[in-house]
């Protein structure tokens, strides 16, 4: 696996130096020996609040959420719908518009670019855009095909407009440099070729290839919505009411006020809808009669969106409840009906958003918790449960105590209650038979502070609550869980030396057994602690409360053969096979004597981001968290990215997974990894990790969302059919192929009767095609891609996964 630093050569371009770059690095792959590993599946788990954007393609509704992807149904089953998320699918998840050409759907998302969706139906075909765009957080677009070429125009942040002509992207018009009336774009619409750009202070209109001004007759510059009547009218809505655009006159006529500003115009099926706020944080809804508006009554209080054809559809969030404004709540779909009622649905998902705290439960249940304190959600396969309510008591309620403190920490007791915290406010614990939630809090119980950082559970039963340096105590220990107001109960770990030798925060701990303890010490090191000293061992009753018979280590400050430094450690993990790998830095992997006290420092496993050229690395090397899995390969969550790290018989491969488009535009990140960028992770930064209690689900928290990750059983060398796989020809010239390319170099008895599912990426980390019935020596691609059309010339990865092998192999395409 190869790996680049720093930045582009002087006279080469970003985007010629990243493919000259990935295509040196699929070269590489091409001669390197197959990269084989267990099956591992992802499966985004994005916040279902608000629904924000509305587009329907003739039967298809398409549904745009605040930060969760798309929803697609049909109108027949509206409550039937497919979730889309970012990475194989979408560029993001924050959506902020929508628009249909005529030909294709096209997505905008805050901070992800744009999405291409091509047969909007059961099984639509998506295309990111996230390249040569001008910016990637999109907040408007639209597009038009004329004489069979489809233009788009899209809105940058702060940024102008951008254009993709026939799916290639074209140059950005700007305010300086074109004359475009302000850089800040709020809608677009195309009108008889002519394309209208809404802004803070005016309507610029691109024609003949130059912008103008059109503020003549607006009361107010402020525009944020467009649409057409039926009588092919331009309409806009804004601060100053609903104004309709005289073309032969080139200036406006105000129609109507709604006595508050006017967000959205949408019209169809002959009539004009608006909507409008009441100033309280409400919204209304208006109907257009030609003479002034009808005030339409909305089955909730908050429209996000609107859509009008032959229905009125409405999308927004189902509560809102004023003292909990700073909440979201579930997204829902209304239509109204033709005796004027509305019919609604209510989405089924998860509050929170931005995530932090992860675990799962001992019945499998998944949870994760809100790093805003909005919110703790569960699944248990089938539904969501969120628990957002204030609480109604000051002690035992059922709820958050406040919405204010980061949920950052969360864990599964041994008696299956689940324990997560809210920073400054307290603990909670969470008993999943009664559906109570508890709080714990300093002045009502013997906790030591409110500032927890970490929970962390024995599997006898004890609680470790780890604080910073805001709170009198660095580790609380509950020993006693039932009977946590009973001071009793509790022993609080000595702060100096011998002890957690005067560290300002313990970031983590790790239980290595059942009477050894591992603290991350900040600025300290790690600190081991034997509960029962050297006379008693792990299978002797744990002295929690006695504090003579134990045993404190001095704290380890370096790691022989790695540079990874243990006082930056926020990560731990204990295997097996006895080594325990600690992770802040980068990550190493350790052996600690007992008897001896000496360090034995895996020499091969110092891994950082910071290795030369051709070395394997991490995507970066800032890790929030690390977990053995159950083949006891290291999991590793950092700022970019997710790494597992494989030692086989002393080789070591490093997988790597991460949302593409995230990665390599954020400032933060310098290094470019090979085959593993395709995945659906959520977001860029990486928080916490959780596995359940059989080491084959994995839960990881990001800052857009969670994932949970399934892991396939080791594979035995006996079952690596794929040692000799190839693609032919290769160079792959679609017109002398002879029927298509094959897969050959298959042990004997592989795909006999039991296909294998192929998939081609072009360097963009975009899926070219799909075939899950590939057999041995078959042809199975013409060089077309999901939509029918010819592939251009280039280098492709090609990907064969089957009984969880995967094999990667680097494909040219040549035309």
């Amino acid at each position: 696996m190869m790996r680049r630093h720093g930045l582009p050569p002087a006279g080469i371009t970003g985007r010629v130096w990243l493919r000259s770059v990935l295509v040196m690095i699929f070269l590489t792959l091409a001669g390197a020996g197959l990269i084989r590993a267990q099956s591992v599946s992802f499966k985004s788990l994005v916040v279902t609040d608000d629904l924000v954007e509305l587009l329907i393609v003739e039967d298809q509704i398409i549904g745009g959420l605040e930060n969760g992807g798309l929803l697609i149904s049909s109108r027949s089953a509206p409550a039937n719908f497919k979730s889309f998320t970012a990475g194989k699918k979408l560029s993001g998840n924050r959506i902020t518009a929508l628009a249909w050409t005529g030909q294709n759907v096209w997505v905008a998302t805050c901070g992800g670019g744009l999405t291409r969706i091509t047969n909007p139906g059961p099984d639509p075909a998506f295309r990111q855009y996230s390249q040569g765009m001008g910016g990637l957080s999109i907040t408007a677009v639209t597009g038009t095909v004329i004489g069979g070429i489809e233009r788009v125009y899209y809105g940058i942040a702060d940024g102008g407009v951008g254009q993709i002509v026939n799916g290639r992207s074209g140059s950005v018009l700007t305010a300086d440099g074109h004359g475009l009336i302000d850089d800040t774009v709020l809608d677009l619409e195309v009108l008889d070729g002519d394309l209208f750009v809404a802004t803070p202070v005016g309507v610029s209109r691109f024609a003949d290839g130059e912008f103008t001004d059109q503020n003549t007759g607006l009361t107010n510059l402020y525009i944020d919505s467009f649409d057409v009547d039926a009588d092919g009218n331009l309409l806009a809505a804004g601060h100053g009411g609903l104004y309709r655009w005289d073309a032969i006159g080139e200036a406006w006529t105000r129609l109507g006020g709604m006595g508050f500003w006017i967000y959205q115009v949408s019209c169809g099926g002959g009539q004009t809808w608006v909507r409008s706020s009441d100033g309280s944080g409400g919204n209304l809804l208006g109907l257009w009669n030609g003479v002034d508006f009808t005030l339409v009554a909305v089955p909730f209080a908050k429209v996000s969106t609107i859509w009008a054809d032959h229905e009125l559809w409405l999308g927004g969030p189902s509560r809102e409840d004023p003292a909990m404004a700073t909440l979201s709540s579930l997204a829902y779909l209304a239509r109204r009906e033709t005796a004027g009622e509305f019919t609604s649905w209510v989405m089924d998902g998860t509050l929170v958003f931005n995530c932090q705290g992860v675990t799962i439960g001992k019945d499998g249940q998944i949870w994760i918790g809100s790093n805003l304190g909005r919110a703790v959600s569960a699944f248990d396969g089938d539904s969501w449960l969120n628990i957002y309510e204030i609480a109604t008591a000051e002690n035992d309620s059922s709820g958050l105590f406040n919405h204010g403190g980061n949920v950052l920490a969360m864990a599964t007791g041994a008696d299956g209650r689940i324990w997560f915290n809210q920073y400054g406010a307290g603990a909670l614990v969470h008993d999943p038979g009664t559906g109570t939630t508890t709080l714990l809090r300093p002045d009502d119980s013997p906790l030591s502070g409110d500032r927890i950082v970490r929970i962390v559970t024995h599997p006898e039963g004890p609680v470790f609550f780890m604080h910073d340096i805001n709170d009198a105590g660095l580790v609380d220990v509950l020993f006693d869980p039932g009977n946590w107001r009973n001071p009793d109960s509790w022993y609080f770990p000595p702060t100096g030396t011998p002890g957690l030798g005067g560290a300002l925060t313990v970031l983590n701990a790790v239980v290595e057994r059942a009477d050894i303890i591992w603290f991350a010490a900040e600025d300290v090191g790690l600190v081991r602690w034997d509960v029962n000293g050297d006379d008693l061992g792990p299978g002797d009753s744990l002295t929690w409360s006695d504090p003579s018979d134990d045993r404190w280590d001095f704290p380890i400050t370096a790691i022989p053969g790695v540079l990874n430094d243990p006082r930056a450690c926020a990560a731990l993990a204990s295997g097996s096979d006895g080594f325990l790998w600690a992770g802040g830095d980068g990550v190493a992997r350790f052996f600690y004597d007992p008897v001896t006290r000496l360090i034995d420092g895996d020499s091969v496993a110092g891994w950082d981001a910071r290795a030369s050229s051709g070395d394997q690395g991490l995507v970066s090397g800032s890790v929030t968290d690390v977990a053995l899995d159950a083949n006891d390969d290291l999991w590793v969550a950092s700022a970019g990215g997710i790494n597992r790290i494989r030692i086989r018989e002393d080789e070591i491969e490093i997988d790597a997974w991460f949302d593409l488009g995230n990665y390599l535009t954020s400032e933060l990140n310098q290094v470019l990894y090979s085959f593993n960028t395709i995945t659906n992770l959520p977001g860029l930064l990486y928080a916490k990790l959780a596995l359940d209690s059989g080491g084959r689900r994995l839960l990881i928290s990001a800052d857009t969302g969670s994932a949970l990750v399934t892991i396939g059983e080791l594979l035995l060398p006996d079952e690596e059919s794929l040692d000799s796989l190839f693609c032919y020809p290769n160079p792959f010239l679609p017109a002398e192929a002879g029927g298509g390319l094959r897969l050959g170099g298959f042990a004997a008895d592989f795909n006999v009767g039991d296909p294998a599912l192929v998939e081609i990426y072009n360097l963009e980390g975009q899926l070219v095609y799909r075939d899950r019935t590939v057999s041995s020596e078959t042809a199975f691609w013409d060089g077309r891609n999901r939509t029918g059309q010819e592939a251009v010339s280039g280098m492709y990865v090609l990907k064969v996964a089957w009984h969880g092998m995967t094999a990667i192999r680097a494909l040219s395409l040549v035309r």
